[in-house]
């Protein structure tokens, strides 16, 4: 149990280099944002293998 705490002593005094902190207080909201965090990884443009080819096809730009 101490070295958790130590662990999370760290974890807090470094908290803004973490991209996501979820506070677990709630297992169904816990889960939910977990979940989001996942679909929002998911749509990130350099995840997305051929979206510039994809949007040109749909998108022509005029010259």
């Amino acid at each position: 149990m101490e070295a958790r705490l130590k662990g999370a002593a760290f974890e807090i005094s470094h908290c803004e280099a973490y991209d996501y902190v979820i506070v677990n207080e709630d297992i169904e909201e816990t889960a939910d944002r977990i979940s989001n965090i996942l679909r929002a990884e998911q749509m990130k443009t350099c995840r997305q293998v051929g979206l510039r080819e994809l949007l040109e096809s749909r998108f022509p730009l005029e010259d």
